[in-house]
């Protein structure tokens, strides 16, 4: 299974009746109660296509080197669409009193991505954490370093750091999962 097919089983749950509650906002939202079958099969797809719009798009103007001054109201506009069809579709589900759970949201990613997809995922974090890492230290020893550029790096192999030690220990979960 894929990334985006990991993230999607991350927003479902099951209730104690055995029906999938679907947490479109993962902790910052309310849960909705999935009543059959192919209700669940509908929100699941259609989180994995918010999924694709939300991530893909705003990576594909970076990676196109679009101005920031464009990117960053693209992103508001998609997370304001995003909002208001998600609310919208789910206005006449019941909802769910159960919370969301990011411990057993993490099981449910990690046995969805498989070892392979985990491992492809911790060497991009470790490939990530270098080359920002790399360029810090490479713009600190410049005779003019720019302080946003700088910022920017320091922030990335943070988030590098913090990716490369999440994978690292979903790795570990799983295989701890897998052996018994």
């Amino acid at each position: 299974m894929g990334y985006f097919e990991g993230m999607t089983q991350a927003a479902f749950n099951k209730d104690v009746q055995g029906r999938d509650l679907y947490f479109p906002n993962g902790k910052l939202g309310k849960g909705y109660v999935m009543e059959t079958e192919g209700e669940y099969k509908e929100f699941a797809a259609f989180h994995k296509k918010r999924l694709v719009v939300m991530i893909v798009l705003p990576l594909l103007l970076v990676a196109l080197r679009i101005s920031y001054t464009i990117i960053i109201p693209v992103f508001v506009v998609l997370a304001l669409g995003d909002y208001l069809i998600t609310r919208n579709k789910t206005k006449n589900l019941a909802r769910t009193n159960i919370k969301f759970s990011i411990k057993e949201a993490s099981e449910r990613s990690s046995k969805a991505f498989g070892l392979p997809v985990l491992i492809g995922l911790m060497v991009i974090s470790v490939l990530m954490v270098l080359f920002f890492g790399l360029g810090l230290i490479g713009i600190a020893a410049s005779p003019d370093p720019e302080t946003p550029v700088v910022l920017a790096c320091g922030v990335m192999l943070a988030l590098g750091l913090l990716m490369s030690w999440i994978f690292g220990r979903r790795i570990i979960l799983l295989r701890r999962a897998q052996k018994a």
